[in-house]
Parts: C-alpha cells; sequence; structure tokens
C-alpha cells in the first residue's frame, strides 16, 4: 500500500533511503491524502451511479406493470366504443410513456456520474470497467436491431475505455475476446442407407454483400466430417455437404458473436446429426431444407428463432402447364365435375371479366390465347382455390408416391429466409427488378414466367418467394404469434377458417417487408394474385 511504503521508506537504516528533509516526507504524505480523499469521491460518485440503476429498475418495473394493465384493457374495449371508455386506457398509456422516459433519464444520469469519476480518478479501473459494461450493453443492442452506425460508435466508446484498463483486468480480457467476434462450428451427418456416419467432404462458403446481394464465396474445404469446435467468425455462412450415395446438401448456418454454432434444438434436447437425403430421393426441382433454427417474423417488430424440421419444397410454384396435366387426368379418369370444380377463374386484362377454363370439345381444358391475365404457361397458376390447392398436392401424391402437400407457413419462410433472417432472399437491396412486383415491368398483366426474375432465389435454391403470387399455405390463419415457444406448432383444424397465404405477388406495389407479408383468406377465394407450391416432409425411412 502506498502508506506503508512512505513509513518504510522514512524508517529506512541508512540515511541516503530516507526522505531528504521532513518537507520532503510532508509533501509524500500530502499526496498520500490526497489519493484516498480522490478514491473517496470516485467511490461516492460509483454508488450513486449504481443507485440508479436500482431507480430505474423500478420505474421500469411500474411501466411494465401499466402496460400490462393497458393491453388487458385493450382487449376489452372495441374500436367502434366511444372516446370516454378509453380514457383510461391512453391515462394508463401516457403514465407508462413517462415512467419509461424517466427511466432513461436515470440511466443517462448513472451515465455522467461513471464519467465524473473517470474524470477525477483516470486510473481507477472500477468505473471504467462500469463504463465498458455500458457501452457493451449499447453494442448488442445495436447489432441485435442491424444498426451498424451504431454498433460501430459502441464499439469505438468501448475499445477507448478497455485501452485504458490495466493489461490484466478480467474486463478488458474478456470483452477484447468477444469484440473479436469468434465463434465455432460442430456438425455431424447421418444417412437412412448408413449405420455409421459415412465419409464426405464439407465445403465452406462465406457469404459477401456484392451490389446489395448475399452471394456465396468459398472459403475452404473443412475436410471430412465429424467437426468438432471448428474455430470461425462470426458471420453468415453456407456448408455444402457432399457425401457418397447422397444429395449436395446445401445447410446455411448463422454464427453469432462468440456463439458454437451445433445442430441443436435448445440446450434441453440432445444435439442432431444433419439428415442427407439419398440421391434419389430428390426430383430435379426439389430444394431440401434441413431442419434447424430460422429466423421468422416482422423486420418491424422483431424476428424470432423458432426450429423448423426438415422439408421439401418445389423450387417453383405450380405453373399453369403442371396444373393443365392435373384437370385433363380428372378429364381422361372420368371425373369431369371435379376438374370443372378444381379449373382457375381467368381475368380478362382488358374488361377485367372473369372466365373459367373451360374444356374444348374434347372435352380437355388448353391454356386460351385470348387476352387474359394468367395464361402464360409456365408462369404460376392463379385463381384456384385453396381447397383447388389442396387437391392437387393430393393428386400429386397419389401419382408420385410420396406424400406431397402445402408447405406450413414458417416453412415457406425458412425456405425464403434461410438461417440469417435477411429481408429478401437474396439478401439485402429490395431493387423490384429482382423480383416480380407491380413497379417490375413497365406492363404488368399478370404473373410472370418461372424463367424470369433468377435473382429471387433463396439460400436453399427456391425461387419465386419475394414476387410473382401470394402463395397458399397449409395451415389456418392467426394473427399474431405462430410458434408455440422456439418450436413450430400445427394448430387444430377449424373447419371454414381462413387459410394464409404468404409472400408479395406481381400487384404488390413494391417489396416491403415481402417475406414477412402474411394474409388470412377464404379458403374457397380464387384470385388472380393467389397461387401455390407444393412441399413434404423429408422422412429419413422412406429415402
Amino acid at each position: 500500500a502506498p502508506l506503508a511504503r512512505i513509513v518504510e521508506r522514512a524508517m529506512a537504516r541508512t540515511p541516503e533511503r530516507r526522505y531528504a528533509s521532513a518537507e520532503e516526507l510532508g509533501q509524500a504524505v500530502d499526496t498520500w491524502l490526497d489519493g484516498t480523499e480522490t478514491r473517496k469521491r470516485v467511490h461516492r460518485l460509483v454508488e450513486r451511479a449504481e443507485s440508479r440503476v436500482d431507480d430505474a429498475q423500478l420505474l421500469l418495473g411500474r411501466a411494465r406493470r401499466l402496460r400490462e394493465r393497458a393491453e388487458q384493457l385493450d382487449r376489452e374495449l372495441s374500436p367502434w366504443d366511444p372516446e370516454e371508455d378509453k380514457h383510461a386506457l391512453w391515462e394508463m398509456q401516457d403514465r407508462a410513456d413517462v415512467l419509461e422516459r424517466e427511466a432513461r433519464y436515470k440511466l443517462l444520469e448513472r451515465r455522467q456520474l461513471l464519467h465524473a469519476a473517470t474524470a477525477q480518478a483516470p486510473d481507477e479501473p472500477g468505473p471504467r470497467a462500469i463504463l465498458a459494461r455500458c457501452f457493451r450493453e449499447d453494442h448488442d443492442e445495436a447489432e441485435a436491431r442491424g444498426d451498424e452506425a451504431t454498433r460501430r460508435m459502441a464499439e469505438e466508446r468501448l475499445r477507448e475505455h478497455l485501452g485504458k484498463l490495466p493489461e490484466t483486468h478480467p474486463v478488458r480480457q474478456e470483452y477484447l475476446t468477444w469484440l473479436s467476434g469468434m465463434g465455432s462450428l460442430s456438425l455431424s451427418w447421418s444417412t437412412a442407407h448408413a449405420e455409421a456416419m459415412p465419409s464426405g467432404e464439407v465445403l465452406l462458403e462465406r457469404y459477401a454483400n456484392h451490389r446489395r446481394r448475399l452471394r456465396p464465396v468459398a472459403v475452404r474445404s473443412l475436410g471430412d466430417g465429424p467437426l468438432d469446435g471448428v474455430p470461425l467468425p462470426m458471420g453468415s455462412y453456407r456448408l455444402r455437404i457432399r457425401v457418397s450415395g447422397c444429395a449436395e446438401v446445401r445447410l446455411p448456418i448463422q454464427i453469432d458473436r462468440g456463439a458454437h454454432w451445433q445442430c441443436q434444438q435448445d440446450a434441453e434436447r440432445p444435439v442432431r446429426p444433419v439428415h442427407l437425403p439419398a440421391a434419389a430421393s430428390l426430383g430435379p426441382d426439389d430444394c431440401y431444407i434441413p431442419a434447424g433454427q430460422a429466423w421468422v417474423g416482422d423486420e418491424g417488430s422483431g424476428l424470432v428463432a423458432v426450429w423448423v424440421d426438415g422439408v421439401v419444397m418445389r423450387r417453383n410454384p405450380v405453373t399453369n402447364r403442371e396444373y393443365l396435366v392435373f384437370l385433363n387426368h380428372l378429364v381422361s379418369a372420368s371425373l369431369g365435375e371435379d376438374a370443372q370444380r378444381w379449373a382457375p377463374i381467368r381475368w380478362s386484362s382488358t374488361s377485367g371479366a372473369a372466365h373459367s377454363w373451360q374444356p374444348d370439345a374434347s372435352g380437355l381444358y388448353t391454356l386460351s390465347q385470348a387476352p387474359l391475365v394468367g395464361c402464360v404457361p409456365d408462369a404460376p397458376v392463379v385463381g384456384v382455390s385453396w381447397h383447388a390447392a389442396k387437391a392437387f398436392a393430393a393428386w400429386e401424391a397419389t401419382r408420385t408416391q410420396v406424400a406431397w402437400r402445402l408447405p406450413h407457413e414458417l416453412e415457406w419462410e425458412k425456405a425464403a429466409r434461410g438461417v440469417d433472417g435477411r429481408p429478401f432472399p437474396w439478401g439485402p437491396g429490395g431493387d423490384p427488378s429482382r423480383a416480380c412486383v407491380w413497379s417490375s415491368r413497365a406492363r404488368p398483366v399478370g404473373p410472370a414466367s418461372i424463367q424470369a426474375f433468377p435473382a429471387d432465389e433463396s439460400p436453399y435454391g427456391c425461387r419465386h418467394l419475394a414476387g410473382n403470387v401470394h402463395e397458399w399455405c397449409e395451415n389456418v390463419f392467426r394473427p399474431g404469434a405462430r410458434v408455440q415457444g422456439p418450436v413450430l406448432v400445427w394448430p387444430d383444424e377449424e373447419a371454414g377458417a381462413l387459410r394464409t397465404a404468404r409472400g408479395a405477388s406481381w400487384r404488390s406495389r413494391g417489396l416491403q417487408r415481402a417475406l414477412s407479408q402474411r394474409q388470412g383468406l377464404d379458403p374457397s377465394a380464387r384470385e388472380d394474385r393467389v397461387g401455390f407450391r407444393l412441399a413434404r416432409l423429408l422422412v429419413p425411412s422412406q429415402d
């Protein structure tokens, strides 16, 4: 301690080691006394600063309880109730706003007190370590909401304070490691035709932003599996798993800051191997979406992580040409009434009048050459109800002996977003030239060919998920949450309930929140902007 060293020098045996004079000794004692007082003042400032945290938490707790009461009251009110009935609700909301604002002031005052403490004692590590924690919180919040400018500013301030802490200080060591962003990867796989894990190769690609599009760039081969704790910088990656006799699997992964990635639903459940389907089990237009976590929801209110089981989806929506085969098969099977029931509606591109597809003189259906919306052979079929889409899926399942169905909306969303929460299948940059919406063409006349807009492709190879047609999904439409905890849940069937349609369409004005768009439609509705695609679970025993 400094005082002990002063006493030791003053009482040294040899004169040359003692203070030269009483004045020099007095100056040393005065300096020590000044430092003690400074440390006391700094300690009081830190205590006052930390008390502001307690004050803020109390205020936020009161605000939260008010919000809960307000939400309950709001559920009990109807939009058409008179204004007087809503005054109590508004007062609760306004009071909660005031309490939250006061809490923010308390936290701001905390930082001001900590800055005052570091100004009085620049070498004192205590207040500086607390400030470092504050800027790390700022960094975390900005990174979570994708605010790169604020994140960079928070990182600069954080590094500034860490640089003034002793090199051996635990906060400095922990936070510098955290800032490096290094994570790790573990991976194993399984197949239906081999009991032991077969050998193969894993190629690593990193998604890089090029002209507002995330493109996979080859990094290196990770060799044969299993992989155990392979160090990787944080970021969005794609693994290409190649095993003899299996289809090549494209596995997008997201390495979060300092996190370890493995195929695991949650910490309470065992790690899963990634299932590799047999090469013969996938058709040329089948896209395999392996089981795993994905970010889903609304970019405005925040995405949530949900586990989605492995699924196979068709690369494109069902086209007019494919649907025509279905109708004519029904006719050939003497099921003409069913064919008429499931025949699409078409709209005149000049008058807007609606027409049903009609068979020709032979009783078979053909694509009209009249100026009707949606008669391009390889464009997505529209004007079909949810029931018609289900009928097509059942026919395709019988024809192929594979359990095709409509996708659940979260299967659809994972197929579109991948696992890194991107706003569009290709990444950032919602330019209308990349997907079929109203502003994508000078003269919109209906859905585009599935060969058009090649940029509208997801990390798994599915196309036309951002635009072209809204797509019917299997599940009942419910506003709000679509998951139970971190797991996709299929709701109970409800006769007559609205069904979910996802994505934007050729009639959408733009691409804003294209992958968040969801609407509930009458299952009997037939519209010129709604089509569908097929999906199926990948059952390992049926590969």
